[in-house]
């Protein structure tokens, strides 16, 4: 059997341990049984480089880097089209057809139902990643038919909390052109398996130009059951066709999960632009948060007392149990 291995003599050397590699002056990595009894990989004081299947630097000299840094800010992997490759790109046939998911443009599935749309990844700086992805139309089409889309690789999400989606996109819609967008959301459990979908919004229909700019889409209530999920731009004319028609999603895509309880705001004002339900026991101006309070006694023939206490129980700030 082999002994333990001299660290003097530099290179791969196999042991009663399983692999280790030393340096001339250390052992700097094991394979096998590591000094706490247990099995795995052990590096010694060195760097790590990990490369994904697409051959982009996931981790280098111990330190995330390139596309792996935006999925950990975003959640979507590759979501600025750091990693890439400029020109027209591989395009499958659904959001799951290997053909459109390729190192051209990493993370991504390209794909089209029917027809010549194209897609082509362009180098621009005036995104904020670099490049931006182009769809072009070759006819009016429905959502089976002369249509494009571009689907993320699953993504991580909260269970029960909140999706949003911020995108950096800009188009071109010529007069007499209805460019038909939707912007999907399917949700998969933690086996993978696909559970439902939502429509984040619509855009950008009639004829019209954006320049690069955000867009942010309505928050999204995730399924209870779901721990994964992907996001689609489904694009096509819906009526009319021009050669001049085209959309670019660009970089700053930000899938950004969050809770639905809030533990605690900053100092300021907080602005609900909606409906605001509260569940909790509440306190004002510093005030310990108590349970709904119930009012008793007559209030007799005192019309603005009777008028108050409606209006404080159609709040839910009160029980109204007078006479």
């Amino acid at each position: 059997m082999p002994g333990p291995v001299n660290p003097l003599v530099p290179g791969l050397h196999v042991t009663n341990k399983g692999l280790e590699i030393a340096d001339g002056t250390s052992v700097r990595a094991t394979l096998g049984q590591l000094p706490d009894g247990t099995y795995g990989l052990l590096i010694y004081n060195g760097a790590i480089e990990l490369i994904d299947q697409f051959g982009q630097t996931v981790m280098s000299n111990g330190a995330f880097a390139g596309p792996m840094l935006d999925f950990i800010r975003s959640g979507i992997y590759n979501n600025m089209f750091v990693a890439g490759i400029s020109g027209t790109l591989p395009i499958g046939t659904s959001r799951d057809d290997a053909a459109g998911h390729t190192a051209n443009c990493p993370g991504w599935t390209i794909w089209r139902s029917s027809g010549a749309a194209s897609a082509t990844r362009v180098s621009d700086t005036t995104y904020p990643g670099g490049a931006y992805i182009e769809l072009d139309f070759a006819a009016t089409g429905t959502a089976t038919t002369n249509d494009i889309a571009l689907t993320t690789d699953l993504f991580p999400i909260t269970p029960s909390g909140r999706l949003g989606i911020r995108s950096f996109e800009s188009w071109s819609v010529p007069s007499g052109v209805t460019l038909q967008l939707d912007r999907i959301v399917d949700f998969y459990s933690a086996a993978g398996v696909w559970l439902s979908n939502a429509s984040i919004g619509l855009g950008p229909a009639g004829a019209s130009t954006r320049a690069p700019g955000n867009w942010s889409g309505p928050d999204l209530v995730v399924p209870a059951n779901a721990r994964f999920a992907r996001a689609t731009w489904h694009l096509y004319e819906s009526a009319g066709h021009s050669a001049a028609t085209y959309y670019r999603l660009g970089a700053a895509l930000a899938f950004i999960a969050n809770d639905t309880s809030i533990s605690s705001i900053a100092p300021g004002q907080v602005t609900a632009a909606g409906a605001l339900a509260v569940a909790g026991s509440v306190g004002f101006y510093g005030t310990t948060p108590a349970s709904k309070q119930t009012v008793t006694g007559s209030k007799g023939s005192n019309a603005a007392l009777g008028s108050l206490l409606s209006a404080l129980a159609a709040l839910g700030l009160i029980t109204d149990s007078s006479s």
